[in-house]
């Protein structure tokens, strides 16, 4: 499970693997974001049971930034278009 936690002295989110902070490979920092966003989606499997189909049209979720939350939605559209992120007030940010 990967977890985001708030470090309110740096105001970026640090990212951990279960309990395990992860670290750069190269650079052994640790793995620190500004935002984070929580797409939730629909995900199943294709015919082979193996491989994953991720449904990433449209959806609700989440954005983070300095400690705080806010709902938003989402919608992709192409795997070539980018994410259009909108508030609960249906305007885009």
């Amino acid at each position: 499970t990967t977890v985001f936690k708030y470090n309110a002295e740096t105001g970026r989110y640090t990212r951990f693997s279960g309990n395990t902070e992860r670290k750069d490979y190269k650079t052994g920092e640790s793995v620190t974001v500004k935002n984070v966003f929580v797409l939730n989606t629909n995900i199943s499997f294709y015919p082979d049971n193996y491989c994953k189909k991720v449904d990433l049209s449209s959806g609700s979720g989440y954005y983070f930034v300095n400690g705080t939350y806010q709902k938003i939605n989402w919608s992709k559209g192409s795997t070539s278009s980018s994410f259009t992120f909108t508030n609960d007030f249906s305007l885009p940010f």
